[in-house]
């Protein structure tokens, strides 16, 4: 689990071949400055980089495939910002959902500290 944790988990999913950059929700257009408070948060502590262009990415990792971002409101007014993995639907080209079997990757969330002690103990 530590060394998924620290270089990745396989998911068995195959590399990518062209390149698709999906338009975001239209809670993420409807929402921009909400959308971009949260990126910039995320970026501030680390979480996220960029911006990029197509061109950066695809040199430094070839092809690539986004996700597009959502909001999704919360209790209090506040927002949470997701990533449809779930997409594209309809297409020739899979989702990255697609390719995951969830039988495969049993998942009970037993709290963040659990998973720091099983961490630690490492």
């Amino acid at each position: 689990m530590v060394d998924n944790i620290k270089l990745g988990f396989d998911f068995g999913i195959p590399p990518i071949r062209e390149t698709l950059i999906q338009p975001n929700h239209c809670s993420a257009d409807d929402e921009m400055e909400i959308l971009q408070a949260i990126v910039a948060k995320e970026m501030e502590v680390g979480r996220v980089v960029g911006p990029f262009s197509k061109e950066e990415v695809e040199a430094r990792v070839g092809a690539f495939q986004t996700s597009p971002l959502g909001l999704v409101p919360k209790p209090g007014g506040k927002w949470r910002m997701i990533q449809g993995f779930s997409s594209p639907r309809r297409s020739p080209i899979a989702a990255i959902n697609d390719y995951i079997d969830s039988d495969e990757f049993v998942c009970c969330w037993d709290g963040y500290l659990a998973m720091v002690d099983e961490v630690s103990a490492r």
